[in-house]
């Protein structure tokens, strides 16, 4: 601004110098009129200013003196903001020619209060101090002003008057009036000089700060400043710094007179809350406002205050504040010299004069800073100041900065017109940092000429900062130290931060006052008032700056870097949690005493507590009369027996120690409760070790603060304490003086005795000690109250009840062992039982052992001990922990007890340990227990589990790792909060303001249960113990109080608590957390076994350099070499520094044993701090890590990183991708491979918009890697050797490494190991092939494969897929002797690798798998459900032709309904009709028979069985006959005397021992009395082999029908009713199950009626039948509907087939038969058996195309490959493909379905697999993935009904839905035939009834699963043909993972995996999907399949195989149905896996 005019448009420049005078004192005539009518009323007149106003000789100086002093009263002391003052008052320079230019800044804005409360104060003071000034050397007017002497309208006036003449001259715009400047001025000062809007709080302020400015005494001269930097302090350090403190070595006395009173300081706190953008602060600044006088002594630096966006135009609506600041105190500075004082001014300014330009040029080059900026802004801009190559960005930041102090410093034009004033806007962020640099010019030139500064300001980090965050300018006003303090911490949490921050620039831009002599201050200065000024200052010495460069901030801010892009918590606030409500059982009792006294007088022989001793013995249990009356004893003798001998005394709440060793819990417990008893309070501690033990000293601090004088112990442990010479014992180093109380020679309390009357609630009842991260020992106080209330919460939690028990692992006298095991048990009534850590060392089974033994159900240990008791391996066949319903994982709450608590669940799982029963629990010594996971609870929200980014967390950010992520950390939840609490989760450091969702917290506990203080510290109890949680407003959340537990965490989903860490555990390294539990995880798993002891490692950090570095100290094994340690240090460092992102300070390796311990055996982390920071660790290996990167230079040529997949577009900074080349020495193509060459040598890379880089073509390497600084490469891989698993890369070499460093030399071969990957589910999968060595046993191998799987996983984050051990030289190599990989591959994919040990982990590395199926009862497949109905789809019904529609021989089917009947009609009618013949292996016909013979033959049985079994209507006679025509014989022989045949197989002589036992249970299930066979069977029955697998005697009676009696029978039995039974049917199914069904005579013959009617038999026909004839349909075509029927069964036992395969089919054409029947059995004989002789029977004559239906008869799904290939194999022979097909029969129906003579061809359509496993079908098209081929099971019998049905709901499902198939015929079974009867099962199975639709009818439940579809063919009726589709049988699914799978698709898969897979069978156990195949090969390609089987399940069916057994052909157990016994084959397994 050039020219500052007035209202009236007069430039005060033009006008006089004495009317300028004049018009000066007349503003201060009216500005101290309105001071004074700011005085209270009551004021005396003694107490009112009284201003003298000095005017100088010269005019040049005193007249600018006066102005500035004048213009400052004004703007600050009568409250006008400086814009009015400027558009009011003008100033000019020495000569009036020289305009001013006035620059102000400031975070004010124009229309608030820019005053300061003691702006008046502070100017009357300065008035008062400018009084006494001597005025004998210069003219002086004194102008007396009192309350009154001038008004606003006589100053109106005079003002008029002195500007009258100069109005029409110089007036800018002629239209204004003297009236309207008068109304404008008025608009201007309205707000300012009324009395009225000054509060009553500025008038207290103002009066008390008067009486304070009078008390102080008159400062003499100040002492110069030696250091002219600005001090800055990061906003990570302590705010508890004070202001008093000075960096000079001479502090000025003017810091004693510059203290402030507390109202002035509590004024200043409401000033500031009511303007936050307004400076709170004022310093005194005079004596370095102005440039230096002394050549050695260089300028002050300026600073230029960074302000937001909004403050731009901040110089004309700022307040005048930061003008107070600096102008006030040079007036009162320079008043108050001396007169001889002003005369050395004075002749010191024509020196000043002459130096000044010098001066100029000096301050140039000493920059001064800028208001302190976040740490990691700093160090970013230190970075961009030291590195040129980076100039373009910083060029673009200051640029962005000269815009935001456009408004601050007087840089840029010094013409130009201030910009008017606008009120501020938010801003989103503040601008970024930019060095700050002495005025605009240097700034100017730094910012085009992108040249640093040639010497940039230190900023010294060893200032001071107030509490509220403003910087101390202490140095930079040289030793003027501010007014006031501002004791509130600041807020680092919400946006108050940022007004602090913005007041604090506007305190600071006050400096820039005085930063220059030369008039580019604020206003303008005279040269000669500035040398006057610069006389103050006068240095002694020279300035430190000008000897050091201080770099300790440098230091701190390397140290507090912030990484900018790091992530910050976006979730919204989480809310507290709270627990479920305290149920508190009925009968607990109410307090401890009332429970130890209910259970010691009710129960008293109940034992309440049991010790182990180091001989794994029991110790005599101590009852719980015995508990109450040792308590007792021990009560009475604390109370009655101490102090009687003049000593001291103990009384209720006095404390007592209880010293007592961990192998006696019964002595602790005894003395607590005794203690308890009494009233005392017990502080249990640990039995020192020593008299110089590790924490003996802090245990007596502990004892000390606790005014403990008398300690209880044990007598053994009495005798272990150091004695002195006297027999006393030793006093521990640090211990009080101790009376020391022995429990075992106490005297009993007499009868009459009772304890003390109960105490307060609130008073303590222990003292539980807790360590800290320093080794500090604190004792928790916990009361009554809270003790009882824990034990009810724990008690509801953890669902205690009396008597159960317990077994406890863990230090009883705190924490869980404590609240659990002693006071838990005792108020519950339970049974603990104790085992000690010295029997734990050396059996780690015991506790499991303990278990079994006793059934415990509660076990309370830690992750060490459940990886104790998973390596005590030998025991694990004794133990069964199936009782245990809870296992209390004491410290669950870390974050690596996750593997531990998997290792031994999976472990023992099969040892009947229940998931449910892991319990982890999150506790704390000063919250007690946080939260626990209820036992026994299921389902969602029970348990969770999450996979967190470990960098996200050293953040405090939570962030889900995600696949790319090269770190992770799985946590495991603690369960719920405990009932009755409520936890908050609030910020780590700073304020307790409440965590957002994503964010990583403390967690605290507001609950009854909880501790109550640290004994003896307050202070630190108010902070850990009363928090309040607080809002983002700074506002507390709720009235409640929390405990801080010390855990940090977060809250999940369900309310479940979530631990990563303990605040003693983290490390701020570098500004990033990080746990020590982690890095030891990590370091434990380099190789932990061979090198180091596991749980021997210390981690903790040590500060140097100002921040923490970590230190590692472990103990190696004594075995263990230089180099090997060396070696394993070095890969410590890299997967730390890996994982971790953080260096290592000092690995150190100390001998074994040498670290101290605690009592427990664990590490004393403390203790071994101290021992290293004291230098006597006494190390054996020590590692200092430095980075030392590895690089390759890259000489005359251009390198590019392009991303690896997908288009060449170039990396990121901070990406890795293979790395190009362009140069001329590099490949030109691949020889004669033009199109792969275009894509590798003649590459362009890309910019993002996919446009190339440059014309340049690049070579790709195929190396992997990234550019780093100075421009080196840096390689991390090759192409070909990266393996992308779960969208992350992995290297081979790095795998390989990593295998070599498990143990290499000792179990495989160094430089035999292939890694490579194979695809998999979509997916690659890791594959290690090593040669293992010859020496090595089978057990060592899989140790050793274990050990690399868990390095792998731990130090990749990958699993391994399948790690194998093949023998030695047996991996292909190249010509040169390494590995060929891809042969290697090649063969494992073949199966030709021939593995000699294989171990396959799909479930560690398969993380891909499709989610499992959650199934919803209420929710099924069905298309008709429970009241819901689908609309628009067919219901799933059919039924087959009516079988009273066809016109047949009604007379006959009326006379005869029995089949005997039938026999004996047929005997007549057609008695030489030849119904059977029986053929041989080699086609001859043995035996035929004919109506007449099979009657008579029937009547020889019957009568052999009345003379001989004396049998009675209705007995059960066994049949066991070979196939033939003696079976038929026998049954109809039966029939005629009213007996019931049972049709069982013989046994196979072979195999009697699994065949001989079915047919004894047959036998006794179906209650045979009488057994009828031939002469053969019988005499293997009663063998001597026979003998051994059954009792001969045991059988019923035997007889041989080979000799009948010739006789007739009288009569034929003729039931009373068809509905009988006529025979019984007994078969095993494929699951093992042998059920027996009721055939009723009219079943029987509605049977024979529907097959006769839909196969169209005739007498005339042939028909030929090769299956078993002992049940269902192939008894009923083999013996009933031949002879009903009356068409010829050419009968061919399966048996003859296995000698001659051709014998079905030669019969076949020979005979011309048109139907026929077989099973799958006899076709896969056929097809496997006949596939080279096809040609030789076509030659011999065999046709076969008069067959018109061969159905295969079979209780399963069609298998249609089977079917297909019998029907292209003979396709040759005539055989039509549409002859073939199937029939599906069951037990509750034999014959369902049966293709017809007529009938429609089979349907066959695809279904996809996938819908099969949700148990829904969709039809798909041939060919497409996931699809199944199904074929119609036959067409329906007629009179059968069918319909599909769900088998959990009964709803009616719809057309082409899957579900159960239920019929209705009449030829259903009539029923199970049970020894029990049990009805439930028959109305189940047989009597079922829809839910949905017809409720009406009654069906059976077939058992197996299908569905219907309507086909477009037409039946004989004319209606459309339904389709029905077997899929399988109900009982053999598999479910897995939620979804339904079929054994026999399985199979399928299996069978096509390799070629020498003969046969296999799958069966599920204990969840594991096990498959077992049969190998036709060598043994040694055994292994050759586990990984193929693998595979291929995983691929098609998503299933991870559990086990994989190779056996040899024919293991598989096949029924003669050709069915697989699965179950039988389970069995075996299973018996052969137990024995």
């Amino acid at each position: 601004m050039s020219k500052m005019t007035l209202e009236l448009g007069i430039d005060v420049s033009t006008l006089p110098t004495d009317i300028r005078e004049k018009l000066a004192e007349l503003e201060l005539e009216l500005s101290e009129a309105a001071i004074v009518e700011r005085l209270p009323p009551n004021a005396s007149t003694a107490s009112k200013p009284v201003l003298k106003v000095s005017k100088a000789k010269g005019r040049d100086n005193s007249d600018h003196h006066k102005r500035q002093h004048l213009g400052h009263i004004w703007s600050t002391s009568s409250g006008i903001p400086i814009h009015v003052w400027q558009a009011l008052m003008a100033n000019s320079g020495s000569n009036g020619k020289q305009s001013s230019h006035v620059t102000l800044s400031g975070g004010g804005c124009g229309g608030d209060d820019t005053s300061t409360d003691t702006s008046s104060a502070e100017v009357l003071s300065s008035l008062r101090s400018s009084s006494d000034l001597d005025d004998t050397t210069s003219s002086e007017e004194d102008v007396f002003m009192l309350r009154g002497d001038i008004t606003q309208k006589g100053y109106e006036k005079k003002k008029s008057r002195l500007l009258a003449p100069y109005v029409t001259v110089s007036h800018q715009s002629g239209d204004i009036t003297q009236k309207g400047y008068e109304k404008k001025k008025s608009r201007l000062l309205a707000p300012y000089v009324t009395v009225s809007h000054q509060s009553e709080v500025r008038q207290e302020a103002v009066q008390q700060a008067l009486a304070a400015m009078q008390k102080k005494p008159k400062p003499s001269m100040p002492m110069p400043s030696k250091r002219t930097s600005v001090m800055a302090t990061s906003p990570i350090r302590d705010h508890k710094q004070r202001v008093t403190d000075s960096s000079s070595d001479d502090d000025s006395i003017l810091n004693d007179s510059s203290s402030t009173t507390p109202e002035h300081d509590r004024n200043d706190r409401n000033s500031s809350s009511q303007r936050p953008f307004q400076s709170v602060e004022s310093s005194d600044t005079s004596n370095t406002s102005s440039p230096a006088h002394d050549i050695h002594l260089p300028p002050p630096p300026r600073i230029i205050g960074v302000q937001e966006h909004h403050n731009n135009s901040g110089s004309h609506n700022s307040n005048g504040n930061g003008a107070y600041n600096i102008s006030h105190n040079q007036h009162r500075q320079h008043h108050r010299h001396d007169r001889h004082h002003h005369q050395q001014q004075l002749q010191q300014q024509q020196q000043q004069q002459q130096h000044q330009h010098r001066h100029q040029q000096q301050r140039t080059k000493h920059q001064s800073s800028q208001p302190p900026l976040p740490p990691h802004q700093q160090q970013i801009l230190k970075q961009q100041l030291m590195n040129s190559r980076l100039s373009a960005q910083l060029n673009s930041q200051i640029s962005s900065q000269q815009v935001v102090n456009s408004g601050i410093s007087s840089g840029g034009d010094r013409g130009s017109t201030p910009l008017p004033a606008v009120p501020p806007t938010p801003s989103p962020a503040p601008p970024p940092p930019v060095a700050a640099v002495n005025g605009s010019a240097a700034l100017n030139e730094y910012a085009n000429n992108n040249v640093p500064p040639s010497r940039p300001e230190r900023i010294s980090s060893r200032s001071t900062t107030t509490d509220s965050g403003i910087v101390n300018l202490a140095d930079v006003m040289q030793n003027l130290t501010p007014s006031m303090t501002y004791n509130a911490q600041p807020d680092v949490t919400s946006n108050a931060q940022l007004h602090r921050d913005s007041r604090d620039r506007d305190s600071l831009s006050g400096l820039d006052t005085y930063s220059t002599g030369t008039g580019t201050g604020r206003w303008k200065v005279s040269a000669k008032i500035q040398q006057l000024l610069n006389t103050l200052k006068r240095p002694k010495r020279r300035p430190l700056p000008d000897f050091y460069i201080d770099d300790e901030t440098d230091l701190e801010i390397a140290a507090n870097q912030l990484d900018p892009t790091s992530p910050k918590p976006e979730g919204s606030t989480m809310l507290p949690s709270i627990g479920e409500q305290l149920m508190v059982p009925a009968g607990l009792p109410k307090t401890l005493e009332a429970a130890l006294h209910r259970y010691g007088s009710a129960t008293f022989k109940a034992p309440a507590a049991t010790v182990l001793d180091t001989n794994s013995k029991m110790s005599p249990p101590l009852t719980y009369g015995k508990l109450l009356s040792r308590s007792r004893k021990i009560a009475y003798n604390l109370l009655n027996k101490i102090g009687q001998k003049g000593e001291l005394s103990i009384k209720p709440g006095d404390r007592v120690a209880l010293v007592f060793p961990n192998n006696d819990p019964i002595g602790f417990m005894c003395a607590y409760y005794g203690c308890l008893t009494a009233g005392v309070v017990p502080v249990p501690i640990e039995v020192p070790l020593t008299r110089r033990d590790a924490g003996s000293q802090q245990i007596g601090f502990l004892l000390g603060s606790c005014n403990v004088a008398f300690a209880l112990t044990s007598e053994a442990c009495n005798k272990g304490f150091p004695k002195t010479a006297t027999g006393e014992i030793h006093t521990f180093k640090g211990w009080p003086k101790l009376s020391w109380l022995i429990i075992d020679t106490l005297g009993k309390p007499p009868k009459d005795w009772s304890p003390p009357s109960r105490i307060s609630e609130e008073a303590a009842a222990y003292i539980e000690y807790t360590v800290d991260r320093d080794g500090s020992m604190k004792g928790v106080s916990v009361s009554r109250n809270a003790m009882i209330s824990h034990c009810r919460a724990l008690t509801g939690a953890c669902n205690y009840t009396e008597g159960e028990i317990m077994l406890c692992v863990l230090d009883f006298k705190r924490e869980v062992g404590l609240w659990h095991s002693i006071l838990c048990s005792v108020l519950n009534g339970m049974h603990v039982i104790f085992i000690p850590y010295a029997l734990m060392k050396i059996n780690p089974a015991s506790w499991m052992l303990v278990i079994t033994k006793f059934k415990a159900s509660v076990a309370i240990c830690k992750s060490r001990d459940l990886h104790w008791g998973l390596l005590a391996t030998k025991d694990h066949k004794d133990v069964n922990l199936s009782s245990l319903r809870m296992l209390l994982v004491a410290d669950g709450s870390n974050p690596w007890s996750l593997s531990s608590c998997d290792q031994f669940l999976n472990v023992f799982h099969s040892r009947g340990l229940r998931v449910e029963a892991m319990c982890p629990c999150a506790v704390s010594a000063e919250a007690l227990t946080i939260s626990v996971r209820r036992p026994g609870r299921t389902g969602i929200g029970s348990t969770g589990r999450g996979v967190l980014s470990m960098s996200a967390l050293s953040y405090g950010v939570i962030r889900v790792d995600q696949e790319n992520s090269l770190t992770s950390l799985t946590l495991q939840d603690c369960g719920h909060v405990l009932p009755g609490a409520i936890a908050a989760v609030v910020k780590i450091n700073g304020a307790p303001i409440l965590c957002k969702t994503d964010e990583v917290g403390e967690i605290c506990l507001s609950t009854a249960a909880a501790g109550s203080c640290y004994w003896g510290l307050q202070g630190l109890t108010n902070s850990i113990f009363r928090m309040q949680p607080l809002n983002n407003d700074g506002r507390p959340f709720s009235e409640q109080t929390f405990v801080r537990t010390g855990l940090l965490g977060f809250m999940g989903p369900g309310a479940l608590v979530f631990v990563c860490g303990t605040r003693d555990g983290v490390m701020n390294v570098s500004a990033r957390k990080h746990n020590t539990d982690d890095l030891i995880a990590t370091v434990l798993a380099v190789e932990p076994m061979k090198f180091v002891y596991r749980g021997r490692i210390a981690i903790f950090a040590i500060r140097v350099l100002r921040d923490e570095r970590i230190c590692v100290i472990a103990e190696q094994r004594p075995d263990c070499t230089e180099e090997e340690s060396f070696q394993w240090m070095s890969r410590v460092l890299q997967a730390v520094d890996s994982i971790h992102q953080v260096g290592i300070y000092c690995l150190a390796l100390v001998p074994p044993n040498c670290l101290p311990k605690t009592p427990l055996g664990g590490i004393h982390l403390s203790e071994v701090k101290r021992r290293y920071l004291d230098g006597a660790l006494h190390p054996a290996n020590v590692l200092m890590s430095l980075p030392f990167p590895n690089s390759l230079a890259t000489i005359t040529a251009i390198a590019a990183v392009v991303k690896i997949n997908g288009a060449p577009i170039l990396c990121k900074t901070d990406e890795v991708g293979e790395i190009c080349l362009s140069t001329a020495a590099a490949g030109s193509c691949y020889w004669g491979l033009q199109g792969l060459t275009n894509n590798i040598f003649r590459m362009q890379p890309l910019n993002n918009d996919g446009r190339p880089f440059s014309e340049q073509t690049f070579v790709r390497t195929g190396l992997l890697g990234f550019m780093g600084p100075g421009a080196l490469v840096f390689v991390c891989g090759t192409r070909d050797g990266v393996m992308n698993v779960s969208a992350r890369k992995h290297n081979t070499d790095d795998l390989i490494a990593t295998v070599l460093a498990v143990e290499p030399m000792k179990f495989v071969y160094r430089g035999r190991i292939a890694i490579f990957a194979i695809r998999v589910l979509r997916d690659e999968r890791i594959c290690v092939i090593a040669e293992q060595r010859p020496d090595c046993t089978e057990e060592e191998s899989f140790q050793w494969m274990s050990r690399v799987l868990q390095a792998v996983d731990s130090i990749h984050q990958v699993g391994i897929y399948c790690l194998a051990l093949v023998p030695p030289n047996c991996l292909p190599k190249t010509p040169l002797g390494g590995i060929h990989l891809s042969e290697v591959k090649r063969r494992y994919l073949d199966g030709a690798l021939h593995p000699a040990n294989v171990l396959m982990c799909p479930h560690t590395c398969v993380t891909n798998l499709p989610k499992p199926r959650e199934v919803h009862t209420e929710i099924g497949p069905a298309s008709v459900m429970v009241g819901n109905i689908v609309q628009g789809v067919r219901l799933a019904i059919a039924q087959g032709r009516d079988v009273g529609s066809i016109d047949e021989d009604t007379d006959t089917t009326r006379k005869y309904q029995f089949i005997s009947e039938i026999l004996k009609w047929r005997a007549t009618t057609s008695p030489d009709h030849n119904i059977y013949t029986l053929l041989n292996s080699k086609g001859g016909e043995t035996q035929t028979m004919s109506c007449s013979q099979l009657h008579k033959r029937a009547e020889r049985v019957a009568c052999l069985l009345l003379e001989r079994g004396k049998l009675n209507t209705g007995d059960h006679v066994a049949l066991i006959y070979s196939p033939g025509v003696d079976l038929i014989c026998a049954f109809y022989g039966c029939l005629f005397i009213g007996v019931v045949p049972v049709t069982i197989r013989p046994p196979h002589p072979q195999n009697l021992q699994t065949t001989l036992p079915t047919v004894r249970m047959i036998v006794d299930v179906s209650k045979s009395v009488l057994i009828l066979s031939t002469g053969p069977v019988i005499k293997l029955l009663k063998s001597k082999e026979a003998g051994n697998v059954v009792d001969i005697k045991s059988w019923p009676q035997t007889i041989d029908t080979d000799d009948l009696p010739k006789k007739k029978l009288t009569s034929i039995y003729r039931a009373p009713t068809p509905e009988m039974i006529a025979y019984l049917d007994f078969s095993v199914s494929t699951t093992g199950m042998l059920a027996g069904i009721k055939v009723s005579h009219a079943a029987a013959a509605s049977l024979c009626r529907s097959m006769k009617l839909a196969c169209e038999l005739y007498p005339s026909r042939h028909i030929a039948l090769c299956l078993d004839p002992y049940s269902a349909l192939g008894f009923v075509l083999w013996c009933l509907n031949s002879v009903y029927s009356g068409h010829h069964s050419i009968l061919i036992p399966p048996s003859e087939v296995e000698l001659n395969p051709s014998l079905w089919l030669s019969v076949v054409s020979q005979y011309k038969v048109r139907d026929t029947f077989c099973s799958y059995g006899v076709m896969e004989l056929c097809t496997k058996g006949l596939g080279s002789s096809v040609q030789q029977m076509k030659q011999r004559g065999v046709n076969l195309s008069c067959v018109r239906t061969c159905v295969v008869v079979a209780e399963e799904r069609p298998r249609v490959a089977l079917t297909n290939s019998f029907s292209k194999l003979f396709q040759s022979l005539g055989l039509s493909a549409r002859a073939v097909s199937t029939s599906f029969g069951c037990r509750v129906n034999v014959a369902l379905c049966l293709q017809g003579a007529a009938s429609p061809d089979p349907t066959t359509v695809y279904v996809d697999t996938r819908a099969l496993r949700n148990d829904r079908v969709t039809l798909v098209e041939r060919g497409a993935p996931h699809s199944l081929c199904l074929t119609e099971s036959g067409k329906l019998l007629p009179g059968v009904k069918v319909v599909i049905a769900n088998p959990e709901t009964r709803g009616h499902c719809g057309d082409s839905n899957l579900g159960e198939v239920w019929v209705q015929s009449q030829h259903n079974s009539s029923g199970y035939f049970t020894i029990y009867g049990d009805d439930s099962l028959h109305n189940d199975h047989f009597n079922a009834r829809l839910i949905t639709g017809d409720a009406t009818q009654t069906y059976a439940r077939t058992g197996y699963l299908g569905f219907l579809r309507r086909t477009e063919s037409v039946q004989a009726d004319g209606e459309l043909h339904d389709a029905i589709f077997i899929v399988g049988s109900l009982d053999e699914t598999i479910t897995l993972r939620g979804l339904r799978y079929h054994p026999i698709d399985i199979e399928n898969s299996v069978m096509r995996s390799h070629k020498k897979i003969s046969e296999s069978a799958v069966f599920t156990w204990t969840n594991l999907l096990v498959v077992v195949v049969e190998l036709d090969g060598n043994e040694n390609e055994a292994l050759d399949l586990v990984p193929l089987v693998t595979n291929v399940v995983l691929e098609e069916h998503h299933l991870i195989v559990g086990v994989v057994v190779v056996v040899d052909p024919g293991v598989v157990p096949i029924n003669s149905r050709g069915e697989k016994q699965r179950m039988h084959l389970r069995d075996g397994f299973l018996a052969e896996a137990s024995g």
